[in-house]
């Protein structure tokens, strides 16, 4: 138990870090937090969101937000890390696959992850699928940047269709 409160104190300092910039020194922690215990899911979630966002090393981004999912399928940080992600490298089969699971986990994003399987419907070329799931998306958002973002993507795939698709939507 004593050993457990280090790690999540070591942590929850590396988060304070993070938020104060303080890049390198976080991730010697998180670093140290996974030689103690390989297996702590958000201390990969915040080394992946900093390899993908800082330090633009995707393959160890993938690697580590991959293990942040396995090893804490209840955080939801790691799903919205590993979502943006794949959609940043086009992974959109492996996004897909992530999306189904994470829709399931209490206290996720929900538009976040609608957003997410949107993308991999208009990557399929269902833009009438990612259509609906953006306004599923948009009538979920609670905050008012989410609900703005929304109403431009649902604004951008509507650009792409043509005007028969358009039309048919209305009936």
């Amino acid at each position: 138990m004593e050993r457990y409160m280090d790690v999540e104190a070591r942590f929850l300092h590396a988060d304070t870090l993070i938020e104060r910039g303080e890049i390198v020194e976080a991730k010697e922690i998180l670093m140290g937090i996974l030689e103690d215990e390989p297996d702590f899911g958000r201390a990969h979630n915040h080394l992946g969101w900093l390899y993908r966002a800082r330090l633009t090393n995707f393959e160890r981004a993938e690697y580590h937000l991959r293990l942040a999912v396995k090893f804490a399928p209840d955080y939801t940080g790691g799903y919205v890390n590993y979502g943006n992600l794949l959609i940043e490298l086009g992974e959109f089969e492996k996004l897909g696959e992530l999306t189904e699971r994470a829709i399931k986990v209490r206290g996720i994003h929900r538009p976040t992850i609608l957003h997410h399987m949107a993308v991999v419907a208009e990557m399929k070329g269902e833009t009438q699928v990612a259509l609906k799931l953006l306004r599923k998306a948009k009538d979920e958002a609670l905050d008012e940047s989410t609900l703005k973002l929304m109403q431009s993507e649902i604004r951008r795939v509507k650009a792409k269709m043509n005007t028969f698709t358009r039309f048919t939507m209305l009936f």
